[in-house]
């Protein structure tokens, strides 16, 4: 849920970048609200699946 959450912060900081500076926060804060929302559920049924998929590709069969 932390990485979700920073990921979707810094994600969504440099896509409002360009706002006025004084709706800027506010625009922000939506933005990332609404995506971490959208980012918890995605990243705790895909978490598992990353976690096997990394694991196969690290597997060290010798």
């Amino acid at each position: 849920m932390l990485q979700s959450g920073i990921t979707s912060g810094v994600a969504t900081g440099l896509a409002t970048y360009s706002y006025h500076v004084e709706r800027l926060f506010q625009h922000w804060l939506l933005a990332w609200l609404t995506s971490w929302a959208l980012m918890i559920p995605l990243v705790l049924f895909a978490a598992p699946a990353v976690q096997r998929l990394t694991f196969l590709l690290t597997c060290n069969d010798s």
